[in-house]
């Protein structure tokens, strides 16, 4: 039983990486074909394929060309639709908090800035983020299709898989519960990471 489970969670795994390695080339890349992105990420064709049509179905992904084949089945062009969901990213640091609403390409649609004071404490910055992120949700309503995630990036020592600012000599923060903190306010996945990466936090919105 324990050598099923384990395998179960190896492929899990694999499964997870392989359509991470799929989302960065469709972020990197206005338009590709599916043939590329298999040689790109160095997997077989039905895998891609059995990806890409999981993406489809979650509108994460388009089809933008089909373009002439010299035989067989003519080859298909691939875009990230940007528009699909939008991801809310909040980036703290000593001087300013500020909240990047974006696309799926990371095109900012709106934000907020605010300046951190001496007296901060790490409560008050998160509430003060926190009424940032509903500014920012209420004004853009319209426009907000739907939100994937909340990335928040944080300077110092994180444990990103629990959401745990460990040490942050720069915001004077130890032992911060920063994910729990903003679940109690936002439904959704809500992720907690070192520095500015909201690349990857994108991405893992996506998973």
């Amino acid at each position: 039983m324990e050598k099923v489970l384990r395998k179960s969670m190896n492929s899990s795994n694999v499964n997870l990486k392989n359509k991470t390695d799929i989302l960065d080339v469709l972020w990197r890349h206005d338009s590709v074909f599916k043939a590329e992105i298999a040689r790109m990420v160095n997997l077989s064709q039905p895998t891609v394929l059995r990806i890409i049509e999981d993406l489809k179905k979650k509108d994460i992904v388009n089809v933008t060309e089909i373009g002439v084949s010299s035989g067989g089945r003519p080859p298909v062009m691939l875009e990230l639709n940007k528009d699909a969901y939008n991801i809310i990213s909040l980036d703290i640091d000593e001087y300013r908090t500020e909240v990047l609403l974006t696309d799926l390409k990371l095109n900012i649609i709106d934000s907020r800035i605010r300046d951190n004071q001496s007296a901060d404490t790490s409560l008050s910055i998160m509430t003060k983020a926190v009424e940032m992120v509903k500014s920012v949700i209420e004004d853009n309503r319209e426009r907000i299709r739907e939100i994937a995630g909340i990335g928040v990036c944080v300077p110092g020592l994180v444990d990103a898989k629990q959401g745990y600012v460990i040490y942050s000599n720069e915001l004077k923060w130890s032992e911060v519960s920063a994910r729990k903190f903003f679940c109690q306010h936002f439904d959704g996945y809500i992720t907690v990471e070192e520095g500015s990466r909201l690349s990857p936090c994108m991405r893992k919105c996506l998973e």
